[in-house]
């Protein structure tokens, strides 16, 4: 006997990948749209993206992306530092405020 329609799961897309030339114009669509906002765009490592979001003198905040889908969000707040002492991104270090 077989698995009925009904009882068989959908498959799920396992990666959506995108030209970097597409993900750079979202994001600067996103950039252009919220001019309160600020994203700088840079990709460390080829093709994951990688944003420095900052809201007004709120908070900043690392986005790594893979394609459009977010992997990793970092928040800090607005007057902690971003990079490490080679002045890369840091991603690992968590904030020193308590972020939701």
């Amino acid at each position: 006997m077989g698995v009925s329609a009904k009882r068989r799961p959908k498959a799920q897309p396992t990666t959506l990948v995108l030209p970097p030339q597409y993900v750079d114009d979202v994001i600067s669509r996103i950039d252009r749209m919220f001019p309160e906002m600020s994203i700088h765009l840079s990709r460390p490592n080829g093709t994951s993206a990688m944003l420095l979001v900052t809201l007004g003198k709120v908070l900043k905040v690392i986005v790594v992306m893979r394609s459009l889908f977010i992997d990793r969000t970092i928040v800090k707040g607005y007057n902690e530092s971003v990079y490490t002492e080679d002045g890369k991104l840091d991603i690992w270090s968590k904030s020193s405020y308590q972020v939701f």
